[in-house]
């Protein structure tokens, strides 16, 4: 099981430090001060930045697919081009937000009236992966 850190001083985690954990295997960095950071391009896939405060950062290109974004500040933040296909955004600060061509499905969860359209984002549907499909493909079959 994973341990959840939180952090009760939100300027006590540098961004190598973040990077170092996230590559080691942990995910869950709940009420983290992310704010005017730079993680262009990063793999962030599943990460859960429940109430982060991630405003002004650069996120342009970062997949955060599967992410929990739940209750975080996002104001003014550039996730242009992200991958957002199945992240969660519920209760997340979205105002000034560029999202132009950032990817979402079936399953990325919006702030309630939000429309990814007005936002210029890109749906690209879920693609369920058929196990059965890819072994036989995996054997020659």
């Amino acid at each position: 099981m994973q341990s959840n850190l939180m952090f009760e001083d939100r300027h006590d985690l540098d961004l190598l430090k973040f990077k170092k954990m996230y590559l080691a295997g942990k995910r869950k960095f709940c009420l983290i001060d992310l704010s005017e950071m730079s993680l262009s391009g990063e793999n962030l896939k599943e990460i859960d930045l429940k109430g982060a405060d991630l405003s002004g950062s650069y996120l342009d290109r970062t997949d955060l697919s599967n992410a929990n974004l739940r209750y975080s500040n996002l104001f003014g933040a550039d996730l242009s081009g992200a991958d957002l296909r199945g992240t969660n955004f519920k209760n997340t600060n979205l105002v000034w937000t560029c999202l132009a061509l950032a990817l979402y499905d079936e399953r990325t969860q919006f702030p309630g009236d939000f429309s990814p359209q007005d936002h210029q984002m890109i749906f690209q549907p879920h693609q369920k992966v058929n196990a059965i499909a890819l072994t036989k493909r995996s054997q020659g079959k």
